[in-house]
């Protein structure tokens, strides 16, 4: 995997003088979440500390309980971007796929099969009790 962050050449005006020197730019690339061969998020990312970032997003967004549920987790580097594929225990790839099914349509996409769907979330105070629903128009 190439380095994600280069070095550009820069020019700054400060204290009355042009000064030259370089600056470090992160580059980001498309990271695809998927489980048990189906995609669950695509997003942009710099491509730095994946497995770190997958296992952290599968226990964020509460399709594993446990880091012990990936049984594989698999960097693949692909032309469009990186492919972050997880094969899940049994018992959770049954939910993943449930999940997948009460899915009404990608957030804000629309097409011919029906309608615009986006899905939100809301956060009810200190707690952190979270409420997922999808909307469609």
């Amino acid at each position: 995997m190439h380095d994600p962050v280069r070095k550009a050449v820069r020019q700054v005006w400060r204290d009355g003088e042009l000064r030259a020197g370089t600056r470090l730019i992160p580059e980001e690339t498309a990271i695809a979440l998927t489980y048990n061969g189906g995609t669950a998020a695509v997003m942009m990312g710099t491509p730095r500390d994946l497995r770190d970032f997958a296992i952290g997003f599968s226990l964020s967004e509460g399709i594993v309980q446990s880091r012990d549920e990936i049984l594989s987790l698999d960097v693949v580097e692909l032309d469009d971007g990186i492919e972050l594929r997880m094969w899940l225990a049994p018992a959770t790839a049954g939910l993943i796929n449930e999940r997948r099914r009460h899915v009404a349509g990608l957030p804000g996409a629309r097409n011919s099969a029906g309608p615009s769907c986006r899905r939100e979330d809301s956060y009810a105070g200190a707690r952190g009790g979270r409420e997922r629903r999808t909307i469609c128009s």
